[in-house]
């Protein structure tokens, strides 16, 4: 989900070896995303050598996988819905039911998301994206933790939601958009702001880095630090709906 602006190469390239790459809407503006595909080919090699590999992450019209971190499932989806045809997020969809077979297969672990398009969006130039329901339905069936999108050129902490839009501290999903990469900041939401939002920030301060540490015993702690100053502008910790 990283910009494909090529000053951003210097600075996010060196993390190629290590990264888990999920495709963007830019990487559409290229017949098929082939130059993701084909820049990510080596790693995209690595990645479906691992013994808890499962998927297509490098199938053209696919690009979708998951794999096993440290106690964690962590599932990267291909939400570049309209270029991949209108259905292809849909219930009953090839991508949907691969999720709903694969979370199905890994019972009791902590379960993290991640995708390009956010489901909910405020502020910016994208607002909520309903075609991707029927995923967000699935991971939450599963008492997933995290979806993690980008899109939105700015930070958006949303609190944990159900399948039915509606505040599930409990047992709900957390979405998390980062898109303030390295691009020009969106501005975040207005003052009348989406009361289900924890925490957002937007326009360029909003440029920084989100780090994360998943602990094997399902515990976990996050920071998103700020381009500008280095501080700290959002930062928690918890443990999963699967912790041990």
């Amino acid at each position: 989900m990283r910009s494909h602006k090529p000053e951003n190469q210097a600075n996010w390239g060196q993390f190629d070896g290590m990264a888990f790459p999920t495709a963007g809407n830019h990487e559409y503006l290229e017949k098929n995303a082939q130059g993701y595909f084909d820049y990510f080919k080596d790693r995209m090699s690595e990645i479906s050598a691992l013994p808890s590999y499962h998927g297509y992450i490098d199938v053209v019209g696919k690009g979708y996988y998951s794999v096993d971190l440290n106690g964690w499932h962590i599932v990267s989806l291909n939400t570049n819905c309209a270029m991949l045809g209108d259905k292809s997020c849909a219930k009953g969809s090839a991508m949907e039911k691969w999720l709903s077979a694969d979370l199905a297969a890994h019972p009791g672990m902590p379960i993290l998301s991640l995708w390009h398009a956010p489901r909910y969006a405020c502020g910016g130039e994208h607002g909520d994206d309903s075609s991707l329901q029927a995923l967000w339905a699935d991971l939450y069936a599963a008492r997933a933790d995290f979806v993690f999108t980008g899109h939105n050129h700015n930070y958006q902490h949303w609190r944990p939601l159900d399948d039915a839009n509606a505040l599930d501290e409990k047992n709900g999903l957390t979405e998390i958009v980062v898109g303030s990469g390295g691009v020009d900041g969106y501005p975040a939401c207005p003052d009348s702001k989406e009361t289900r939002i924890a925490k957002d920030i937007g326009g360029d301060p909003s440029m920084g880095a989100f780090f994360m540490v998943l602990g094997s015993d399902g515990s976990y702690s996050f920071e998103y630090q700020l381009q500008s100053d280095g501080s700290i502008f959002d930062k928690g910790q918890g443990n999963s709906h699967h912790a041990s």
